[in-house]
């Protein structure tokens, strides 16, 4: 059979502005993925700058993420994964503290308050972001799923690199910890 004439971006569009669901999340995934995101590039500068041993620091600051991230896969992945997506609205709540923890953690030089900071981030931004990618695919028709996951990676994994340019100039200008805070009431407001 020759392609549908609903697939592409536009019918994709259409069905995001009609679907309450991807008109609410969609946005929301975008957002995580701007200022959330950018934890990545900040690592390292509160490991240098806070707590003065960047390779020590670096490399458990991330595995606190990864280790939050696989967390949420095995619950995603589990028998009560449909009892768990209703969790969906308070993930970008459990972003905005896990940000907030990180920050409060960077202030105080406090080692694990960050690192349940970070554990938290990877948690809540991997359960929201891959939640919401299976809710749009499977709330849209299967025409349509090739431009739900075009808009969907463009929403999280297209504002990332912007993301770290702001978050690399906010860090420069006012310091980690604000840049995280900063990260925090951006993720906060939008989600509001």
């Amino acid at each position: 059979a020759g392609p549908s004439r609903a697939q592409g971006l536009r019918p994709a569009l259409a069905h995001v502005r009609a679907d309450a669901f991807a008109r609410r999340y969609l946005p929301l995934v975008a957002l995580i993925g701007l200022f959330a995101g950018s934890y990545q590039t900040l690592i390292p500068v509160l490991a240098s700058e806070r707590f003065g041993d960047a390779a020590r620091y670096t490399g458990l600051f991330f595995g606190c993420a990864g280790a939050g991230a696989l967390l949420s896969g095995l619950m995603l992945a589990s028998r009560q994964a449909q009892r768990l997506r209703t969790l969906l609205g308070a993930a970008p709540w459990a972003c905005v503290l896990a940000l907030v923890l990180v920050a409060l953690g960077g202030f105080l030089g406090h080692v694990p308050l960050a690192g349940v900071g970070f554990f938290a981030l990877g948690l809540s931004m991997t359960f929201c972001a891959t939640s919401t990618n299976a809710l749009l695919q499977q709330g849209s028709p299967p025409a349509l799923r090739g431009g739900m996951v075009g808009l969907y990676s463009m929403a999280y994994q297209g504002t990332m690199p912007l993301g770290h340019l702001i978050a690399g100039q906010l860090s420069s200008r006012v310091g980690v910890q604000w840049a995280f805070l900063c990260a925090a009431a951006a993720v906060a407001a939008g989600t509001l």
